[in-house]
């Protein structure tokens, strides 16, 4: 299957050709679903690309020539070890925030989570530990994949219902993976889940190291009614290859490349 900036440059290609072709004859063309096709579509009218109308993709003259160029431009200031800038479609941006320098993630994350008395689960990782630490928790239901979070008692059991789901425990990260964390995870509902990524590139979407880890955050997706990323900056990873999903694959995401003191 082809990756998204693949099938949007071959979108752009294709609009540019013909002038006009209609959602359903992309949608049959790539054997992808509507959906995708209409998150293709946004980003590609985001841009200025094409524009739609009725159905059909219509090409916005002038600009398909820069598209290759752009995007290779935007891809290249993706840099390891640096601190970016994300850019979001207009649409989007109404829903997906960025944090690029890190100072005040944790508010931030804080703020968009709303209340800690819902449930929520809490995936494994320095960032999400630090943020569960600074919190006062009082009520609510937690899931989480991160023994170090259960076993620091950092949650009041009279008031607080704990529950991690099972798997294989990976020592060096102490935490559960695996296929069984992921079965067990399907029979829950929670209102939010905060999970850390490798790496984002604007215009292709977010990636992870490991194969696992796609399945996992794609089953957390299905679970949870707001999904918010963070996306690791200092770690971000040149062999992070396995795609888990386009930008507006969470409501939210955060550059949070900064740890303070506590």
């Amino acid at each position: 299957m082809k990756s998204a900036i693949e099938r949007r440059m071959e979108i752009a290609n294709l609009v540019g050709v013909k002038g006009k072709v209609s959602v359903g004859d992309l949608t049959e063309y790539f054997g992808v679903s509507g959906a995708t096709i209409r998150t293709d579509l946004r980003f590609l009218e985001s841009m200025g690309h094409i524009v739609r109308s009725n159905g059909y993709v219509l090409l916005n003259k002038g600009v398909i020539v820069n598209f290759s160029a752009e995007s290779r431009n935007r891809k290249e200031s993706v840099t390891v070890g640096h601190e970016q800038d994300v850019a979001v479609s207009a649409e989007d941006s109404n829903k997906a925030l960025s944090y690029s320098n890190g100072d005040g993630w944790e508010q931030k994350l804080t703020e968009i989570i709303g209340s800690l008395e819902q449930s929520l689960f809490i995936g494994a990782g320095a960032l999400t530990r630090h943020w569960a630490q600074i919190q006062k928790w009082d009520s609510g239901l937690i899931l989480t994949n991160d023994i170090q979070l259960v076993t620091s008692r950092l949650f009041p059991t009279s008031r607080m219902t704990v529950i991690m789901p099972g798997g294989i425990v990976n020592s060096e990260e102490m935490m559960f993976e695996g296929g069984k964390t992921e079965e067990n995870l399907k029979e829950y509902r929670v209102e939010n889940a905060i999970i850390e990524v490798d790496n984002f590139v604007p215009e292709e979407g977010f990636f992870a190291a490991h194969e696992n880890d796609v399945r996992f955050l794609r089953t957390l997706r299905t679970i949870a009614k707001k999904l918010i990323l963070i996306v690791r900056n200092e770690n971000l990873s040149q062999i992070a290859n396995f795609w888990i999903g386009d930008a507006d694959f969470a409501e939210h995401f955060i550059h949070a490349s900064k740890i303070k003191s506590l």
